[in-house]
C-alpha cells in the first residue's frame, strides 16, 4: 500500500472554531477517533461509516466484542493495514472505555490510546514504534 500524506480537520473533542489542522499519523488517528465516534447510518451518502463505540458504554458486550468492532471499523481506512485493538473500562459504571490502538500503514506500526465517555473523547497518546 502506498504511503498516502493526508490532511484533515482537528476533530477531537470536538471541531474547533478556526479549523486547524492535522497531517500524516495524527490525521489518521483523528480519522479513527472519528469513525469510532460515529454512529453507523449518519451520513446518508455513506451509510456503512461509523460504529459509535458510546453505545457500549452501559452494556454487557464483552471487551473482545468491543475490540473486534472497533478494529473492524478502523480497517475501513484505505491507510490501516492491520490493528489490533484493546479495550478497558475504566470504571465500575462502564461509563467510559479506554481503547488502545496499535496501528500499522504503510510506514510502519504506531499505538495510540483514547477514552470514549458519554460526552467526551480524549485522543491520549500518539507515538510511532520502533519497526
Amino acid at each position: 500500500m502506498a504511503d498516502i500524506e493526508t490532511v484533515d480537520v482537528y476533530c477531537i473533542d470536538d471541531f474547533l472554531a478556526h479549523m486547524p489542522s492535522v497531517t500524516g499519523r495524527v490525521a489518521l488517528a483523528h480519522r479513527l477517533c472519528r469513525r469510532l465516534t460515529t454512529p453507523r447510518g449518519r451520513f446518508r451518502f455513506w451509510p456503512n461509516f461509523g460504529t459509535d463505540m458510546r453505545r457500549y458504554l452501559l452494556s454487557k458486550v464483552p471487551s473482545s466484542q468491543i475490540a473486534s468492532d472497533a478494529a473492524q471499523e478502523c480497517e475501513k481506512d484505505e491507510q490501516v493495514e492491520s490493528v489490533t485493538v484493546t479495550v478497558e473500562r475504566v470504571d465500575f459504571d462502564q461509563r467510559e472505555l479506554t481503547l488502545d490502538l496499535q496501528v500499522v500503514d504503510a510506514a510502519g506500526p504506531f499505538e495510540f490510546t483514547m477514552t470514549i465517555g458519554e460526552a467526551r473523547l480524549t485522543l491520549i497518546g500518539l507515538q510511532a514504534l520502533a519497526s
